[in-house]
């Protein structure tokens, strides 16, 4: 079973990126995956400035030295932003970042840049395919020269930009079909998130299965679904931004939540998945401090390990339950 856990560092707002290191070196995670917004562009919920990239020679030294001492290694470097942002000016400004992130990873020994692909909010689908092949063929290649993979997280972003529509392309398994089909460079993948499939009703261990060669990164994150929200909302979900903040769903630390974990451990065990599992605390019951945070994702991680280690024992029961019959069958 996979032991490679780690945590997305932008729920720790209030540490600074070598302290965020060292707090995962007490608590036991061998990862990171490192919040990277320019300064000053943190202007969202979990957007997180944990590198300068004005002194970024100097800090990865500092980076490096940490992680050493802390046997922690970086999974990710994640800058989720609007690659297709309507306004060429913040498009080239987003993908601009994106090039640092890359050079930034090359340095640090990151295999991966996470991201979203965003959209223009006024062209239809169709027409933001047609950007899409413009806009992101060059950071792939860039990426591919430099030994880096990029990874999309797939995230709705309910609006995002305008109120009750999805705020980027890569979404739902439809688009990310397309979206291979127009960019099927092998250094492309997936950051999956099931989280975000789940209120969506998408079956996400059949799209594990079937994805299973362009998943790059795995967030651990659950999803709470309130029925008689959702009976009130519908499935397109509120439509007054005043309302509950998320309408019919929250986030939830692992196994707060609808999400079958036994079922994803089962077939990220059965497609391969050696990647890191990346906790991701968005849940509000485990936020507003350092230590309440540092609660939520040691939870999320030891319910996880506890599922996996009773698949473990049952397939060591398995096993040792038809060696028996073998060796009965030989003596017989």
């Amino acid at each position: 079973m996979n032991d490679k856990f780690g945590f997305y560092t932008s729920c720790f707002s209030d540490l600074t990126l070598i302290e965020k290191i060292r707090l995962a070196g007490e608590e036991g995670f061998g990862y990171i995956e490192i919040g990277a917004w320019p300064a000053g562009d943190e202007t969202r919920n979990f957007a997180v400035h944990d590198i300068d990239f004005l002194q970024l020679d100097r800090q990865v030294l500092e980076i490096r030295k940490a992680l050493k001492e802390n046997g922690v290694k970086i999974s990710a470097i994640g800058y989720y932003e609007n690659t297709l942002d309507e306004n060429p000016e913040r498009r080239k400004k987003v993908l601009d970042h994106l090039f640092r992130c890359v050079d930034a990873a090359q340095k640090l020994d990151c295999p991966l840049v996470s991201t979203f692909i965003g959209r223009d909010i006024n062209k239809n689908v169709g027409e933001n395919f047609e950007e899409l092949k413009t806009a992101f063929s060059p950071i792939l290649n860039y990426a591919g020269e430099k030994g880096v993979k990029i990874a999309f997280e797939n995230c709705v972003m309910e609006g995002w930009q305008i109120q009750g529509v999805p705020g980027t392309l890569c979404y739902q398994p439809e688009l990310w079909e397309a979206i291979f089909k127009v960019l099927p460079q092998d250094n492309f993948g997936i950051n999956f998130d099931p989280s975000h499939l789940v209120k969506q009703m998408i079956d996400y261990e059949s799209v594990l299965k079937k994805f299973r060669d362009r998943i790059f990164h795995f967030h651990i994150k659950d999803t709470v679904i309130f029925s008689r929200l959702l009976n009130w909302y519908g499935i397109y979900n509120r439509q007054f931004s005043n309302a509950h903040k998320d309408g019919f769903w929250n986030s939830a630390i692992a196994g707060n939540g609808v999400i079958d974990w036994k079922k994803i451990m089962t077939v990220l065990d059965e497609i391969g998945y050696d990647g890191v599992l990346s906790i991701e605390n968005e849940d509000p019951a485990f936020q507003g401090s350092t230590e309440q945070t540092k609660r939520g994702i040691v939870m999320s991680r030891e319910y996880i390990r506890g599922i996996q280690n009773s698949l473990k024992q049952g397939e060591q029961a398995w096993e040792k339950k038809n060696c028996a019959q073998g060796s009965s069958a030989v003596e017989t």
